[in-house]
């Protein structure tokens, strides 16, 4: 990891710490789902049963739909007069399931550690679901939260981290963001974020800075640290 991007200060005696790599910025920005709470089950169990019920191959919705608005996905698949009945469809469904969300390991340590005008979070899910899902969590929602309702254009666009740094008051060169899907790592890539971590295992994604498993290997100490097994992308040349 090139020191231009993130450093890996050394405590006294030389060798690396726990938390070998710090990243010096002034604000946090978190998705939602895969992130902050774990939905996954949730999230492909309601598309399934929406899929059924608008006329869909169901196997085929769930790699169409991480990352995206419900409305972003149904303009996708379906045709333009069905669209409105199946995005509030898809949303009873999706709160109706709520109960099922739990928070990520760790989400709970790191979300209230950050001040409440350091951190947000932005998410494709819509206001309603959006707290419904924090509700089940137990996580407490942060003051600023751009959802599907405040934007016009869903993640990989950047509207909704733009519109988060707006409200924080920071520049996207000063924030970190965290994501666990393609189109949020997009999103924040064109939002011009300096740092993006990913969430969660499985292939290295294209953007990320770093990856860790869960929140408990990221702490705010005045900055983000990330601890453990750190897998991190080398700078661009």
């Amino acid at each position: 990891m090139g020191s231009n991007r993130m450093s890996s200060p050394e405590p006294e005696g030389g060798s690396l710490g726990d938390w070998p790599i710090a990243i010096d910025v002034d604000a946090v920005v978190f998705d939602c789902d895969g992130v902050l709470v774990d939905s996954a089950e949730s999230v492909e169990r309601c598309w399934l049963r929406w899929a059924q019920q608008v006329g869909l191959v169901a196997h085929a919705v769930p790699a169409a739909i991480h990352g995206r608005t419900s409305r972003a996905t149904a303009e996708a698949l379906l045709p333009p007069e069905a669209v409105e009945a199946a995005t509030a469809l898809m949303e009873r469904i999706e709160i109706d399931d709520s109960g099922s969300v739990r928070a990520v390991p760790g989400a709970r340590a790191l979300l209230e550690s950050v001040s409440a005008d350091r951190r947000a979070v932005v998410t494709s899910g819509t206001r309603p679901l959006f707290s419904a899902r924090m509700a089940a969590s137990g996580l407490p929602e942060p003051a600023i939260a751009v959802t599907a309702d405040d934007v016009g254009r869903s993640k990989p666009h950047p509207d909704g981290y733009a519109l988060a740094l707006r409200l924080l008051g920071v520049d996207p060169e000063r924030a970190v963001v965290l994501e666990d899907a393609v189109p949020g790592i997009q999103a924040a890539r064109s939002a011009g974020v300096r740092w993006v971590i990913r969430v969660g295992l499985g292939a290295a994604m294209s953007g990320e800075d770093a990856v860790i498993r869960d929140l408990r290997q990221a702490r705010w100490t005045g900055r983000l640290e990330l601890a453990g097994d750190v897998r991190s992308r080398p700078d661009p040349q």
